[in-house]
């Protein structure tokens, strides 16, 4: 039997999104998150937090989505808003990378700095669109991680896991991540998928997975940032269906109440 860790990401993308969340918690599999300190519904997220203290809740930082909390003047397009995943990549590639890495500095500091400040006891880290696997990226979240003390999603860089480069003293948050419960791979049998995963990377008995997954409820917010929006409402039916047919295969982590 392997241990489970669900964990939804993009807490205080939009209420619907953490609506979608606090159910699948309340009602699902999910017993972690991850909060986004930049979101537009991150005040909405917070609160919910704090009425759902058994909720385990992590830090996602942010270098491709939404309003930074900092200038990020490299990274950011007209409206204000950081330009996505290929910007972000073409800009840690260019003449100025190390200038770039340091508004990312600045900014991922700012967003834990916003996650920490209103008493919030955290759980992990890990990054929007994973983008901590690159790696110029992983010795960053390696410098934040050790300074709060936090483990890190296992970073993922050219389809291949690759957890060195964060640094010594960074602990992983689990032992394998499985990041195949998204779009296409959907399944209302996810266990089925996620134990040929487990098989298939030698994941021994006894081993923590966590499964990513991004449930929410459609509101107006999500159509209008983000293209992975119907896919969500699916996630969350299937992730509150009441199907069990996961036990005797996966035991889900519990965590101790904040």
């Amino acid at each position: 039997m392997y241990r489970l860790l669900v964990n939804g990401d993009d807490f205080g993308l939009t209420r619907g999104v953490n609506h979608g969340i606090v159910d699948c918690f309340l009602h699902g599999v999910l017993r972690s998150t991850t909060l986004m300190g930049n979101g537009e519904a991150f005040d909405h997220a917070l609160a919910l937090a704090f009425d759902h203290p058994e909720l385990r809740v992590g830090i996602h930082l942010n270098a491709t989505g939404g309003r930074p909390l900092t200038g990020c003047a490299g990274l950011t397009g007209e409206d204000g808003r950081f330009c996505g995943k290929s910007a972000l990549w073409g800009a840690l590639n260019g003449e100025g990378a190390e200038e770039i890495l340091d508004q990312i500095r600045d900014e991922w500091w700012a967003q834990a700095d916003r996650c920490l400040s209103g008493g919030l006891v955290v759980s992990h880290l890990d990054s929007h669109h994973y983008v901590h696997g690159h790696p110029k990226l992983r010795p960053l979240i390696g410098e934040l991680a050790r300074a709060l003390d936090l483990p890190v999603r296992i970073p993922l860089w050219e389809n291949r896991f690759c957890p060195e480069g964060l640094g010594e003293g960074v602990a992983l948050l689990s032992d394998a991540f499985y990041r195949g419960f998204y779009k296409a791979g959907l399944s209302a049998r996810w266990w089925e998928d996620l134990e040929i995963f487990c098989r298939e990377n030698q994941v021994p008995e006894g081993a923590l997975v966590e499964m990513m997954c991004h449930p929410g409820y459609l509101d107006l917010d999500l159509a209008e940032c983000s293209s992975y929006s119907i896919h969500r409402m699916r996630e969350l039916r299937i992730l509150c269906s009441g199907d069990r047919g996961w036990k005797g295969k996966f035991l889900l982590a519990q965590e101790p109440a904040r």
